[in-house]
């Protein structure tokens, strides 16, 4: 065996380990990612993506291992392990573009950018817990895998298995800030076999040294994830935990969880996803329902399930609730197409009446005229809808009786305990008021000329919620969204003895054209999401208001030419009525924009915080070794001239050595890690001679009472040992060695109370 393969360990072996030993390391190291990703449980439905992160893991980890027990080195076994799992991910993902649906080919790459897109579109707007589609499916055993990849090179390969508590952090921190919650359990697994990977290499024993910065290193590193976890989930909003609506996930309407919040939150996010597109006979602009919410029992409007429900079968018409043969009423064929969105809420114009074309089991809501699936997703359908857009006048509104029917008394509801704020305003808007219809009036235009639209204030402020606390800070502050304005005018009409409730839809979107059948096409997308306020009146039925200002249209029976209101508040009833060719303006455009702007300001500072976060803990845990080990050797420094001095100065050598790659052996005496070092022919002759004094002091200071040499020559002596190893070396072994120190995570760490022997 040649000097420098005795003195030095080669980049392509791992010293000697027997293959059970790789496999062991390779097999916690799995272990240590498989339980990191438990919290994903909370995010993701289901246990396909379970599946799937097992896979991901496998195919590089099994492939690797196998390379190595047949006798391949570390690195090959790495780059064996990688390619495999690129295998694995064509044979899942794109077969159907590669040769024999193994081999990669160009029309691959364009197969996975389709799915990368589809992805990225669906983590946009899907709600937590996600649907695992095979497009996030995908992204994720690229992720896991390139995760597993990294790891098998760090762990194995490089010799540095501590390190890869860094990648277990990255896994274990983003659920937790999602769901606003930290799973104890996970941690603790993780945390336990974080240490399973450190034992996990059975080179040699465990010292007392190693043991004990085993110990402080996970404790350490699970207090820096709570803490930023903790940090992270208070100060960064912006990422929220559920969605109104998922292009690539189920709803959350009726879930339990405010579906006014979760509507907010989707306003909040940035940009503009396409949702559907529809086509349509009428030329009033109609809203989109997808969900009534009925029950309000002063924490937030709720959809109480307790209506009639019947199956949804193609040429069924139902009837409207409450409407009668004295209001007018323009029967409108509409064609919507699913561009974007998944779910089991079906997007259609109120009142529908009428379905067809439908894939899957579907029902009506008879009294919300709303329609969803147990079963089904709106994904990809393309339907017919019926409908009526019912044309009441003022005055038949005014006029109505009212007596209110006993199916619609539930409507009237409210809690005993109303704010003293709310009254206050509804006493002052509804003072002058003759009929429940100026009141609904009355509120309306309160809402639309004394307040401001804003996404951002509530969310500043802390009002951002539909409940009787965030409704009286809202009426305070004057400033809100459509959350806000419709759940504060359904509890003033409420108030008012007008039976109410809050529709969540979309508002009619952009036009786009028209084609030769007479249709006009519309096209609609997460900017359109919005809500409002529907009041029943005897004999007119259910009619929506619009008291959010600058959004959407106010109907025409809402809206009274007699007072001339600010017509940069109150829309003219009759805008986009008449069919164009070309998109034109609509009366939302202007506040829309500055709706974006805000948005935009506002995700930008929370996604910066929460980068900014997430970059300085990697920095912190990356820089953890460098700097453990710049302040064991200035600990060291400071002891040099004390009773302790030799032994410091020979565990630093011992320490510089493992760092530059030398093979360091807990067996090795004293006298024969000297004998190995000189050997390599890598010390000068001012080095060797330093490096016979340092050992004479160690010895001289076991056997004479603590007795050593002057500590400012055991440090020059140590300083030229060092300088003289680490100039023999090639540069990138000396950086690998100053910031990934193999003595501080391996455990050849000389440490204060490792045993000195002599031959």
């Amino acid at each position: 065996m040649s000097a420098d393969s005795r003195g030095t360990a080669r980049d392509d072996d791992v010293d000697g380990v027997p293959p059970g030993a790789r496999w062991g390391t390779s097999l916690a190291l799995s272990m240590l990612l498989l339980v990191s990703l438990l919290p994903l449980a909370s995010v993701i439905q289901g246990a396909d993506w379970w599946v799937t992160a097992v896979v991901a893991i496998a195919s590089v980890v099994v492939p690797a291992g196998v390379v190595r027990s047949l006798g391949g080195a570390a690195w090959v076994g790495s780059v064996v392990g990688a390619a495999a799992w690129v295998v694995v991910l064509v044979v899942l993902f794109v077969p159907q573009s590669a040769i024999l649906g193994i081999v990669p080919t160009p029309d691959t790459i364009a197969a996975v950018q389709d799915l990368a897109v589809a992805a990225g579109q669906s983590i946009y707007v899907q709600s937590v817990p996600v649907d695992p589609i095979t497009p996030l499916l995908f992204l994720l055993a690229v992720g896991i895998g390139a995760v597993t990849v990294l790891v098998d090179v760090i762990g194995v390969t490089l010799r540095s298995p501590a390190i890869t508590g860094v990648f277990a952090l990255g896994l274990l921190v983003p659920p937790s800030i999602f769901t606003g919650s930290l799973d104890l359990v996970a941690y603790l697994a993780a945390g336990a076999a974080y240490l399973f990977v450190l034992r996990s290499n059975r080179r040699m024993p465990l010292s007392v040294g190693a043991r004990a910065f085993v110990r402080t290193g996970a404790l350490v590193i699970g207090a820096a994830v709570v803490a930023v976890t903790i940090a992270a989930g208070t100060l960064v909003p912006g990422f929220s935990t559920r969605s109104v609506v998922q292009p690539d996930g189920p709803s959350s309407f009726g879930s339990g969880v405010s579906a006014l919040a979760d509507l907010g939150r989707d306003l909040q996010r940035p940009g503009n996803t396409p949702h559907f597109s529809y086509r349509t006979t009428s030329t009033s602009s109609q809203y989109l329902r997808m969900l009534t919410l009925d029950r309000f029992e002063g924490t937030q409007w709720t959809s109480s399930g307790e209506h009639p429900v019947v199956e949804q079968s193609d040429g069924e018409r139902l009837a409207v609730p409450g409407l009668t043969s004295g209001v007018t009423v323009e029967e409108a064929t509409v064609d919507v197409e699913i561009t974007g969105l998944v779910g089991e809420l079906l997007p259609v114009p109120f009142p529908a009446v009428a379905v067809s074309g439908l894939r899957g089991q579907w029902e009506w809501d008879t009294d919300g005229l709303t329609v969803s699936s147990r079963s089904s997703s709106v994904e990809g359908q393309e339907y017919s809808v019926t409908s009526l857009v019912i044309e009441p006048t003022a005055d038949q509104l005014r006029d109505a009786p009212e007596d209110v029917p006993g199916g619609v008394a539930p409507y009237l509801e409210l809690p005993d305990e109303i704010p003293d704020g709310i009254r206050d305003v509804f006493e002052a808007v509804t003072a002058d008021t003759d009929t429940r219809y100026d009141a609904a009036y009355a509120i309306q235009q309160y809402l639309r000329t004394d307040f401001a639209y804003s996404v951002a204030t509530p969310v500043n402020d802390g009002y951002d919620g539909d409940g009787f606390e965030a409704i009286a800070q809202f009426l305070e502050a004057e400033s809100g969204y459509c959350v806000h304005f419709a759940s504060a005018m359904a509890i003033l009409s409420r108030m008012a003895g007008i039976p109410a409730r809050v529709s969540l839809g979309y508002l009619p979107g952009d036009r786009v054209g028209s084609d030769d059948d007479g249709f006009l096409a519309y096209r609609v997308g997460s900017d359109d999401l919005h809500s409002w306020p529907e009041l029943y009146f005897a004999g007119v039925g259910w009619v929506p208001f619009e008291p959010t200002p600058g959004r959407g249209t106010v109907p025409s029976y809402a809206f009274e030419p007699s007072t001339t209101p600010d017509t940069g508040d109150v829309p003219d009833p009759t805008v986009s009525r008449a069919p164009t060719a070309t998109p034109s303006p609509t009366a939302s455009e202007d506040p829309a924009a500055a709706r974006s702007a805000a948005r935009g300001e506002e995700t930008g500072r929370q996604t910066a915080a929460v980068g900014s976060v997430l970059l300085l803990l990697v920095v912190l845990s990356l820089l953890t070794p460098a700097a453990m080990r710049v302040l064991r050797r200035r600990r060291r420094w400071s002891r040099i001239e004390g009773p302790s001095g030799a032994e410091d100065a020979w565990d630093e050598i011992v320490d510089s050595a493992t760092d530059l790659g030398f093979v360091v052996s807990e067996g090795d005496s004293e006298r024969d890690l000297a004998g190995r070092l000189r050997d390599t022919g890598r010390l000068d002759g001012g080095a060797s001679a330093a490096l016979d004094r340092v050992l004479d002091s160690r010895e001289r200071s076991r056997y004479s009472d603590g007795a050593s040499g002057p500590g400012f020559t055991l440090r020059t002596d140590v300083e030229v040992v060092v300088a003289s190893l680490a100039a023999s070396v090639p540069t990138s072994r000396r950086v690998r060695g100053a910031l990934v120190p193999a003595s501080v995570l391996s455990r050849r760490s000389a440490g204060p109370v490792r045993p000195a022997r002599t031959s």
